[in-house]
């Protein structure tokens, strides 16, 4: 049985967007005692959105969580919802529908984005009210960089991904976002990155540099990095011709998102980017266009 009451009673149904994210700046800082690498880098929410649907479930004994290509063992939604009603003594039971359009393997943090989407949805219309610190920590427990999304449309992220220092969001560029065709592993990436930091090291910026050149600066002028591409790119070379190809067509700044693999340029139009993204896609690639978000998208009820 479903029910569109929200909030006032015991059943719910609603609906969130959940959005990707691209790595402006991206350093690697060392290897912690507990597996993880300190990183500082900043993260910028955009316009590329999967649509999630949740509606409560009555007379049921467990989640039901489709459209996500995972093992409820694996699966971010599965977690999230888990890690929720072990902390908040919550017993309902839900149905989590997940519209995918975020591509996966391709740094843009697309199920980081659904667990955070489904703690805040769990957090409104449970009338639990845990806030997003507290929902920041238990998304924590699920995803390195599941807090961001629970936090800011953009922030300087350190850590291994919990300390988040909201930033001002941009709105004056456009992103042209590239996919090679093959997706990359976190994991796999940081073990490349392992192999060789020691060759690839280079220097780190300040936190205050890095908010500074993100706030005020232009995007060429912002000289900021993405510790993965030294060394995704001998694995990869396609990803170093998109980078190129795309400041032929105009990009202020590229490079890779994340861990790969997408590609992503900065346009300072719509124009540009129209022209850019008509001159990948006749190239045969797989594009999407987007702009950085202001605020992180509301909860919708019915």
């Amino acid at each position: 049985m479903w029910s569109t009451r929200t909030r006032g009673g015991k059943l719910w149904d609603a609906l969130v967007l959940s959005p990707a994210k691209v790595n402006f700046h991206l350093e690697i800082l060392d290897t912690r005692e507990d597996g993880y690498h300190n990183i500082r880098s900043i993260f910028q929410t955009i316009s590329i959105f999967d649509r999630i649907w949740i509606r409560s479930l009555t007379d049921a004994e467990e989640d039901v969580v489709d459209g996500v290509p995972a093992t409820p063992e694996e699966s971010t939604v599965h977690r999230a919802v888990r890690i929720f009603r072990e902390a908040t003594g919550w017993r309902g039971y839900v149905h989590v529908k997940v519209e995918k359009r975020i591509p996966s393997g391709a740094g843009l943090g697309g199920a980081s984005s659904n667990a955070a989407a489904v703690l805040r949805v769990l957090d409104t219309l449970t009338g639990v009210g845990l806030g997003e610190e507290r929902l920041a920590e238990l998304g924590l427990e699920v995803g390195s960089d599941v807090p961001f999304f629970c936090r800011a449309p953009a922030a300087l992220v350190e850590g291994r991904g919990e300390v988040i220092r909201p930033v001002k969001p941009r709105d004056d560029f456009w992103l042209l976002c590239v996919a090679p065709g093959f997706p990359i592993s976190t994991v796999q990436a940081y073990a490349l990155y392992d192999e060789r930091k020691e060759v690839v090291m280079h220097e780190g910026l300040s936190p205050r540099r890095i908010v500074k050149s993100y706030e005020m600066y232009a995007p060429e002028k912002w000289g900021f990095r993405n510790a993965f591409f030294d060394v995704l790119v001998p694995r990869y070379p396609l990803l170093q011709d998109i980078v190129q190809g795309l400041g032929e067509l105009g990009a202020l700044y590229a490079n890779v998102s994340g861990s790969g693999s997408v590609v992503y340029g900065v346009f300072p139009s719509f124009a540009d980017l129209v022209r850019a993204d008509a001159a990948m896609v006749r190239q045969g690639y797989e594009t999407y266009r987007a702009h950085p978000l202001k605020r992180l998208p509301r909860v919708w009820c019915a």
